[in-house]
C-alpha cells in the first residue's frame, strides 16, 4: 500500500502547472524586488558617559578622527598603590624608575600599524575625594616624567627578578621616568608601605598618547 501511494504521488507531481493561471491574463507572474533602502539618521549630542567606577579592564589610549562619529581622544588618570609588601629599603640606591604598561592586542581602533608617542605626567590634582569620573572631565597635568614612541605591535617582554625568582611579562611597553620622581617616592620608605601615605607623596600619573595617524590601542 505504501508503494502504491508513493507511485500515485509521483504521478500526480510529474505535470507542471501555473498556479492561479485561471485568474491571470498571462502565463507568467511579473515579480520585482529591491535591495536598497533609505534610512534617515542624525547625530544628537548627548550627555557624558561615566568612566569611573567601571568594570571594564580594557583602557584605551590615542585619538581617532572618524568621518561619521567625529573625533575621540582618550587619556588615562591613575593613582599609585603598592601591589605587594616591600622589603627593607634602608641603605639602597635607586637605579631607575620604569613604568610598565601591559598592551592589550584587542584594543586597536583605526590604523593598527601607527606609532604611538606615549607621554607620562605627574597628576597635578588629587582624585581621592571623587566617587565618580565622567568622560567630559579633565585634570591638571604636572611635570612631564617620561615619554616613548612605541608601536603596539612590537613584541617586548619584561623580566622582573623578585625574591630570587624571575617573572616574565609579555606585551609590555616600558617607559623610563624622571629620576627625581623615583627619589621622591623612595625618600619616604614608610609611605611606600601604605596606600594613603603614597597618595600624600604624589597624586598619581597622567598617561596620554599621540598617534602618527588616527589610532587607539588598549
Amino acid at each position: 500500500l505504501s508503494l502504491f501511494a508513493g507511485l500515485l504521488m509521483l504521478a500526480s507531481c510529474s505535470k507542471s502547472t501555473i498556479v492561479g493561471s485561471e485568474i491571470l491574463s498571462d502565463d507568467f507572474v511579473d515579480v520585482g524586488f529591491t535591495d536598497s533602502y533609505v534610512i534617515k539618521t542624525m547625530n544628537v549630542k548627548g550627555d557624558s558617559a561615566r568612566v569611573y567606577p567601571s568594570t571594564n579592564s580594557l583602557l584605551l589610549l590615542g585619538s581617532v578622527d572618524d568621518p561619521v562619529f567625529g573625533k575621540s581622544t582618550t587619556e588615562l588618570y591613575s593613582q599609585i598603590r603598592k601591589i605587594y609588601e616591600i622589603s627593607d629599603l634602608e641603605n639602597i640606591t635607586l637605579d631607575s624608575i620604569v613604568l610598565s604598561l601591559g598592551i592589550n592586542t584587542f584594543g586597536f581602533w583605526g590604523d593598527t600599524m601607527a606609532d604611538q608617542t606615549i607621554e607620562v605626567y605627574e597628576l597635578g590634582e588629587s582624585l581621592s575625594d571623587l566617587d565618580s569620573i565622567y568622560s567630559n572631565q579633565q585634570f591638571e597635568k604636572g611635570m612631564l616624567l617620561g615619554e616613548r614612541t612605541y608601536n603596539p605591535y612590537e613584541v617586548d617582554t619584561a623580566a622582573v627578578l623578585f625574591r630570587g625568582d624571575t617573572f616574565y611579562f609579555p606585551n609590555i611597553c616600558r617607559i623610563k621616568l624622571d629620576q627625581s620622581f623615583g627619589e621622591k617616592l623612595l625618600a619616604d620608605t614608610l609611605a611606600l608601605q601604605n596606600d594613603t601615605l603614597i597618595q600624600d607623596l604624589t597624586n598619581g600619573l597622567v598617561i596620554r598618547s599621540k598617534a602618527s595617524t588616527s589610532a587607539t590601542f588598549g
